[in-house]
């Protein structure tokens, strides 16, 4: 019993379709395959990129202000209630936009890691 009939198989003219047609279905594949690790490859900069915005926010010159005077209003044993607003603030947006990084990669639960190393304030 014969699997594949190979007697007048033919690659180029009539009868030929079959051959053509399953090569276009590799050459489309491949390249649904090649669109997907090209999207993955963007994906996975944009989030090393992001992690590294946020690294040097937190150690921009507004935001070392911002947290110098946080610390001060505490260590001068205000009350929490009295804390700078707009320092705060300034404080609490940069870990909103941390926080939303994470989020926004949560469903795939790949790269949170990448954005998760950002420095914190306890690497510090």
């Amino acid at each position: 019993m014969t699997l594949i009939n190979t007697n007048g198989m033919a690659f180029i003219g009539p009868g030929s379709e079959w051959f053509w047609t399953a090569i276009s279905g590799l050459v489309l594949a491949i390249t649904f395959v090649a669109i997907w690790r090209q999207l993955q490859l963007q994906r996975s900069a944009t989030t090393f990129q992001q992690a590294i915005d946020l690294s040097r926010e937190w150690d921009s010159e507004p935001l070392l202000r911002a947290r110098l005077a946080v610390l001060e209003a505490q260590t001068a044993s205000i009350d929490p209630a009295t804390l700078p607003e707009y320092e705060a603030a300034q404080i609490g947006g940069y870990w909103e936009r941390v926080g939303r990084c994470l989020s926004a990669r949560r469903p795939t639960g790949r790269g949170n890691a990448v954005v998760a190393r950002a420095r914190s304030p306890v690497q510090d």
